[in-house]
């Protein structure tokens, strides 16, 4: 039942990433170049922007806010090529990587500001932007060790680290694979939200997966459950990892809680539900379940499913109601077995006729596991029919293997002697009826 988390971790990873605060276009240079009017306020020499620089940037700021990209891009390309002050180059570096961020460029965006924080010289503040922001584009890039790299450079500075943060960090471990390094950031990040987005208890639950933590596993699953209840997938995600610890009445309880609330679509679920209740010694709810949806026709129809619905009516003790299952499995299936099986359901409610039809069905289908018991029951089948010659002819077939042979020499001596019975009797009443007319 359990299957492997890899194949949706990137789109938990998708959609994760949709959950986090977006890299925005406002760029702290700007604000800072404006800060720079304000009255009476002094910033160090080497932190200022001259008033060209500064106008430019400003000019630049407000195409990109108007969504004039290329415009944008112009101005900043004019301003890189000419003479500038490294805390200069810095704020125009940064302010490029909000443009190709604008436009969803992050590997260029993440470029530019990584030439903007290797000069060193932005304020401490932008600086620690610079690094949470690259961690998120190297993510959101598949550079996932660079965003690791940076992630943990901006956590030894950050103060009070969102949540947000955390999930993200946590991600990036993910896609590397390790999940033991990730796993302590995402409880960290959930525990410390008010309000968890449920790609994180998803992410969560595949890191617990991954590294066999099934308990938890199941503990991360009941939340979502009980907090996303219309999730069809928890339900029997749930169940898988209860039948995995051995908690099989729950893995039942949670099947059926599925079933009850219409999330069970699949004609594999529905079987498994089935096969659950005969396990928990109910063959009956099981062949009642195998029944209905057969009718529905959301139960593929296979041998071996007709024949999960038989066995369940052979463990309920309603043996009559296995022999149409019974008969459509032996149609579907490669070998004469499931005929056996058909017969045997026959020859216990004495149905004699329809025992020898399918018994022949069985021989004429072929690859059977035990042929000589098959002609012995055709014997038997065709002695109770009182077709005498049919029935010797299967003993004899019968002798053949060393399996039945003794017991198919009993039953054929049997026959001969109520054959011999059978003539002596027919003789003795024909001799009478000879007696009878010559004394009239």
């Amino acid at each position: 039942m359990l299957k492997s988390w890899n194949a949706p971790r990137r789109l938990l990873l998708a959609a994760m990433l949709a959950t986090l605060p977006v890299v925005g276009a406002g760029t702290p240079g700007t604000a800072l170049a404006q800060q720079q009017k304000k009255e009476g306020e002094q910033q160090p020499q080497n932190l200022v922007l001259t008033e060209k620089v500064f106008k430019q940037v400003t000019e630049a700021q407000k195409a990109i806010e108007e969504k004039r990209f290329p415009a944008a891009m112009s101005i900043l390309q004019g301003l890189l090529g000419g003479e500038l002050t490294p805390y200069e180059r810095a704020i125009v570096l940064q302010t490029q990587g909000y443009v190709y961020t604008e436009q969803d460029d992050y590997r260029r965006g993440a470029d530019a500001f990584e030439k903007a924080l290797s000069l060193n010289i932005l304020p401490e503040s932008q600086q620690h932007s610079l690094l949470y922001n690259l961690a998120q584009l190297y993510l959101a890039t598949d550079q996932f060790q660079k965003s690791i790299e940076k992630f943990k450079a901006w956590f030894k500075v950050a103060q009070n680290p969102q949540p947000e943060a955390y999930v993200a960090f946590a991600s990036a471990y993910a896609q590397m694979e390790d999940f033991r390094s990730g796993i302590p950031l995402l409880e960290t990040g959930i525990k410390n939200s008010n309000n968890p987005k449920k790609e994180w208890y998803d992410l969560l639950t595949g890191m617990y997966f991954e590294t066999k933590n099934f308990p938890k596993v199941a503990e991360t699953l009941e939340i979502l459950i009980s907090r996303w209840p219309t999730e069809k997938r928890y339900y029997t995600q749930l169940a898988g990892i209860y039948s995995e610890l051995k908690r099989e009445r729950e893995t039942l309880a949670m099947m059926e809680l599925a079933y009850k609330a219409g999330f069970l679509e699949k004609s594999e679920e529905l079987v498994q539900l089935a096969q659950l209740w005969m396990y928990h010694d109910n063959p009956y709810r099981g062949a009642r379940l195998l029944e209905t949806e057969f009718q529905k026709g959301r139960i593929k129809q296979t041998k071996e499913n007709y024949e999960l619905l038989a066995n369940a009516w052979i463990g309920a003790r309603e043996v009559p109601k296995s022999i149409g299952p019974l008969a459509r499995a032996a149609e579907l299936a490669d070998d004469g077995e499931v005929y056996v099986r058909l017969a045997q359901a026959h020859l216990e409610k004495e149905d004699w006729k329809n025992a020898v039809e399918a018994l022949e069905r069985a021989v004429q289908k072929g690859k059977l596991k035990n042929a000589g018991q098959v002609y012995l029951l055709e014997g038997v089948a065709y002695f109770n029919l009182e077709r005498y010659d049919e029935s010797r002819k299967a003993f004899a077939r019968a002798t053949e293997f060393s399996q039945v042979a003794r017991t198919a020499r009993q039953w054929l001596n049997h026959v001969e002697k109520v054959q011999l019975a059978d003539a002596e009797s027919l003789a003795a009443e024909q001799g009478q009826q000879t007696s009878r007319e010559l004394r009239r």
